[in-house]
C-alpha cells in the first residue's frame, strides 16, 4: 500500500477515535494494524474503542500487546487505560492497582491521581478521594481543570460548599465556557457550608 493510502488511514482513524466512533475505531484499527503492526497509538485506540465496547479481554490483550511493543518506554499512561478498564468493568480494586502503578511509575504526572481520585468519591471515600485530586494539583505534569472539577464535585459531595464553589470557579478561571463548572456554581449560588 502506498505511503499515501498508510497516511489516509491513519487520519480515519484519528477521526473515528477522536468523535468516539467505537466500532469504527476497532476496524481502522485492525486495518492500520495488518500495514503498520508496531503502532503503539493504533493499539491503544483499538484497546480504549474495546473498552468502551464492553469487550474487556479483547481490549486488555491489545493493551498488553502495546506495553510488549514499548521496550524501554515507560507503559504507565497505558497502566491507566488499563484501569480504566476495570473501573468500566466494575473492578474497582484491580482499576485502584493499576491507577497506583501508573502514579508510581511517573509520580510527576496527576492523570493517575485523577483517575485514583476520582474512582475513590465514585465508592464514597470523599476523605481519600480529597487527598489525591489535591496531591494531583501538586503534580508538575498535569490537568488542572479536571483535578480541579473532580475536587469540587468531592467538596460538593462532602458538604464543604464554599471550598467546592471555589474549585468550580477556578475551572471557570482556567476555562472559561467550561459547561460542568458553569451549572456546578449554579447549583451552588446562595448556599453554605
Amino acid at each position: 500500500m502506498a505511503k499515501d493510502a498508510i497516511r489516509k488511514l491513519q487520519q480515519q482513524l484519528i477521526t473515528a477515535s477522536d468523535n468516539q466512533w467505537y466500532a469504527t475505531t476497532v476496524k481502522l484499527a485492525d486495518e492500520y494494524l495488518e500495514l503498520q503492526p508496531d503502532s503503539i497509538k493504533a493499539m491503544l485506540d483499538k484497546g480504549h474503542a474495546l473498552t468502551k465496547l464492553a469487550r474487556y479481554d479483547d481490549a486488555l490483550s491489545s493493551f498488553e500487546a502495546a506495553i510488549e511493543k514499548l521496550g524501554d518506554q515507560s507503559p504507565d499512561a497505558i497502566y491507566g487505560e488499563i484501569g480504566n478498564l476495570y473501573r468500566d468493568r466494575g473492578d474497582f480494586a484491580e482499576a485502584a492497582e493499576f491507577y497506583k502503578r501508573q502514579i508510581e511509575g511517573d509520580p510527576s504526572d496527576a492523570t493517575g491521581r485523577l483517575f485514583l481520585g476520582t474512582l475513590q468519591f465514585q465508592q464514597g471515600n470523599f476523605a481519600d478521594a480529597e487527598k489525591t485530586l489535591r496531591d494531583g494539583l501538586a503534580c508538575e505534569v498535569g490537568c488542572e481543570e479536571e483535578l480541579r472539577y473532580a475536587l469540587g464535585c468531592v467538596l460538593r459531595s462532602a458538604g464543604q460548599l464554599e471550598l467546592a464553589k471555589a474549585e468550580f470557579e477556578e475551572v471557570l478561571r482556567i476555562v472559561p465556557k467550561d459547561v460542568l463548572a458553569k451549572n456546578a456554581v449554579k447549583d451552588l449560588q446562595g448556599m453554605r457550608s
